[in-house]
Parts: structure tokens; sequence; C-alpha cells
């Protein structure tokens, strides 16, 4: 049965025309960036930190003005602000208290002092140039003004996507109730080692392969009902999967499948307020906090995490304890640069070659394709063996840095920008299903890569993309099938 979205104003103003006004202040941030690092001599006071602060909070100001004074509708939810948000809490938030005198020294952010200064202006600077990056793309593509024409999708692929989910359901659900009863859901070191074997492969299979399925069926459902999941029961099932990834500890998946569901509602059901979004985020940073915390002490165990965490927010108050799980992402850059090109190479290009392999699947026994490991590289290197320590993830700001160095890792934030400003205009000018899918999966794979290496991103999209093209085939073929037997069956009647 095919179905057609209703028509409905647009959830934004397509290409936009670039503000010079905006554009002329990311510029000079730059420069400034620029001059700063020239004159930047090693030193690590909080002071010394305050000139790269202030260009922060004029890039941050003047980026939420370009939001909130531009032609309605405006979206919330749009890339670049997620973007935007999300980094700059994980790169800046320690080391904005750091500046004001609000915390002391963290000796991992300061695990070689020299460099911290460096790595906020490289930091810095990288949002620089995605914002100009993203803003300068607009200039490119062709305004669509009015209403959105309906689109047409075929139910059938919204079945299939339910299929597909409750396939990955089943994968997930049923290793570790396996695990859980041989007592291997006790500590969070554990649960991350689980891919080390073939049945632990489909453990993390599944989530990135129900990550493809929640894509398809939250735009489908939005297509065809104006709803963010279609059917009471099965969103039951997916709110309990997504918040069955967190209990485990895993914040990183967490909200790699939340933003799905949160960008799927804003776009398609009804917009959520400002107020609102930022009161949600600070709840879900909260949770994550707590689960942050926590997590390396116990896993499923109420009692003992809330004792785990009284301990620890009684060394700062709880909001900016919260905050310190997350905003001390800038470690990763200040490692990176302390150690490439002093003691190792750059990669130039490595990590993200590597990202591409991995699309293929490794669910077999024996490795059909071995991930080089920024991420546990950086640590080991930093801290020693992983088997004796805990991973400190890394980020989208230090993956540009070790592949390319100070000024061509920030350059690549030029692609990072168009890109996502390309595939935003791509669904605004024809919110059609593959759109969409590639829109919500490359904004998931966002979600890690920000905090992580850019791993999810090839797969998160190719998978998407290979998957929903599969299905509108499949979806036309037995359309055409069934109208040629109706063909047939209305010739041999006449």
């Amino acid at each position: 049965m095919m179905f057609a979205a209703r028509e409905e104003k647009k959830l934004d103003v397509s290409a936009r025309r670039p503000s010079i006004l905006y554009l002329g202040i990311l510029f000079l941030s730059i420069i400034f960036s620029l001059i700063l690092n020239l004159s930047n001599e090693g030193n690590s006071e909080p002071s010394d930190f305050r000139l790269i602060i202030y260009n922060l909070i004029i890039i941050l100001i003047a980026f939420s003005i370009r939001k909130t004074a531009e032609k309605k509708p405006s979206n919330y939810l749009s890339p670049d602000v997620i973007f935007t948000a999300i980094y700059s809490v994980f790169h800046f938030f320690y080391i904005f208290l750091y500046t004001f005198g609000v915390v002391g020294i963290d000796w991992e952010v300061f695990w070689k002092p020299e460099k911290v200064v460096q790595a906020t202006i490289y930091s810095v600077m990288c949002l620089s140039i995605f914002l100009f990056a993203y803003e300068l793309t607009g200039a490119v593509f062709r305004a669509n003004d009015g209403l959105i024409s309906p689109y047409t999708i075929d139910n059938k692929i919204l079945v299939s996507s339910k299929i597909l989910l409750l396939f990955c359901f089943s994968l997930f659900w049923g290793f570790l109730l396996y695990v859980g009863l041989s007592g291997g859901l006790k500590e969070y070191r554990e649960i991350i080692r689980l891919g080390n074997n073939p049945g632990g492969r489909l453990f993390w299979f599944s989530q990135y392969l129900a990550m493809v399925g929640l894509c398809i069926y939250c735009a489908g459902s939005g297509i065809l009902y104006h709803k963010t999941m279609h059917g009471k029961i099965f969103s039951v099932l997916v709110f309990l999967f997504i918040s069955s990834v967190l209990l485990l500890g895993d914040r990183g998946g967490f909200i790699y499948l939340a933003i799905v569901p949160v960008m799927t509602y804003h776009y398609f059901q009804n917009r959520i307020k400002l107020y609102v979004m930022c009161i949600s985020v600070l709840v879900t940073f909260f949770i994550m906090g707590f689960i942050g915390i926590t997590r390396s002490a116990a896993v499923l165990d109420l009692p003992k995490a809330t004792e785990v965490y009284e301990k620890k927010v009684s060394e700062n108050n709880v909001i900016i304890q919260t905050g310190l799980e997350f905003g001390t992402t800038l470690k990763t850059v200040v490692i990176a640069i302390a150690l490439v090109p002093s003691k190792h190479d750059y990669w130039l290009g490595k990590s993200y070659i590597d990202a591409f392999k991995i699309v293929v699947p490794n669910v077999m026994p024996g490795a059909t394709r071995i991930s080089k490991g920024l991420a546990v590289w950086l640590t080991e290197s930093a801290f020693g063996k992983l088997d004796n320590t805990h991973g400190r993830g890394g980020s989208i700001a230090m993956e540009a840095y070790m592949n390319f160095g100070f000024y061509g890792g920030a350059l690549s934030f030029l692609f990072v920008g168009w890109f996502f400003r390309f595939i935003y205009e791509r669904y605004l000018s024809k919110p059609n299903l593959m759109n969409a899918v590639v829109l919500l999966s490359a904004s998931s794979g966002l979600m890690l890569w920000v905090r992580n290496t850019s791993n999810a991103m090839p797969r998160n999209i190719i998978w998407a993309m290979v998957t929903c093209w599969i299905l509108i085939n499949m979806s036309k073929l037995f359309r055409d099938s069934h109208q040629n037997k109706k063909r047939q069956d209305s010739s041999i009647g006449v």
C-alpha cells in the first residue's frame, strides 16, 4: 500500500544566503587563533587561556545570534547546532572552568602542560572553520520556498525495518541473557570486551545494524504517519533497547542511537521548543554523568552505584562533576600534539581509510579486517596497556591533528562543515526516505565521532544507504509485479 506525507510548512528555510557579517566574525576568529598560536609560549596558567576562551565566547554568541535572528522558520536541531553543542561541551567545559578558577588542574588534561594552550587554540579554530564552511556552503544551493511536496513510501518498507529491528533486538538481548546468566554483567570492563569472541561480535553488530533499522523505521514513520515511531508496542521495544545500552554503561552507544528518534520527533512529529530541548539535554547529561562516574564500579547495581556517585560528587557540586565527565576530551588533543610528530609520524589519512575498511562486517571467526584503533593507540601510548587502565576515547579534532597536523587538521573541518550542510540541504529540498535516512545516519555517527574517531561514520551512512536502497527497490519490484499481474488478470477477463 502506498501512502503520501501531508503537505506541511518547511522545517527550515533551504539555501539560506550566507551572512557576510557572520562569516567575517568567524574569519577574524580564525586569524586571531593563528596569532595566538604564533605567540604561544607554552605556559599553562589560567590567565594564559583567557584570550582563547574570550574568542570562543564570541564565536558562540555570534552563532547564537545567527540562529535566532535568521529568517523563520529556523531549526534549532540542525546539524550545525548539534555539532556546536556537543563539540563545545566535550572540548571546552573543563578548560572554561579552569580558566576562571572554578576547578583545579586535571593531570590528564595537563599531561603535557606546555601543549594545553596550543591544543585549546587548535580546537577553537576547528570549530570556527566548521561553522565558516557550513555557512558558506549555503551559497551553492538554490532556494526551495513554499510547502513541502508530498512523498510516497510503501508501507512494506516500514514493516521490513521493524523485522530488521526485531532481529537486532534478538541478537542483543539474547547475548546479554546468555552472558548475564553466566555472571558476566557485573564489570563494565568485561562488557566492552565482549567483542573479543565471535558471539560478542554479534552483540556489537546488532547495535550497529539496529541503527540502520532505526533510521529507516523512524524516517518511514515520520513520512507515513508524522510520528516518531509507528506502533505503541514497537515504540516500547525501541525505548527499552536504547535504555538498555545506557544502563550497561555505554554512553556513546546511547546518544548514537537516541539522536535518531529525537531528530525524527522534531523534524516530523512536533517541533521541540528550545527551552524543552535545553532542559532535556541537561537531564540526559546528568543521567549519563551518573553512569559514567559509576560504571567502572557497578553495572546494574543501583545501591552500589549511588554510593560511588555520592562519594565522587562530594569533591565538586553535581553540575560541575557531571560536566567534568564529558568536558575533558581536550586531553586527547593535548596527547596527540605532544606525541606527534615529535615521537611518532603523522597518520596521513590512515585512520580515515581504516574507517572505510570496517564497513565490512566482522562477525565471523577470524578477523576479516583489522582496525588500527586510533583511540586505543592514543590511550596506550600515553597511559600504558589498556588491560591495566581505561580508554580515554578520542576526538574529531584529535583525529584530524593525528592525520594532518595543526593546520591541515584544522582545514579538514572545511570538509566536515560542507558535508553536513550538503546532506541537510538535500533533505530540505527533497525530504524523501533516502535523504532522511542519510541525514539521520550521519547525525548518529557524528555523536560518536566528536568524542571518539571516524570509525562509525562511513559504516553508518553506507549501511543505511544500501539497506534503504534495497528496500526501496524491492518495494518497487513487488509493486510492479503486482500491477503486471492485475493487468494480466484484466486482459484475461476481457
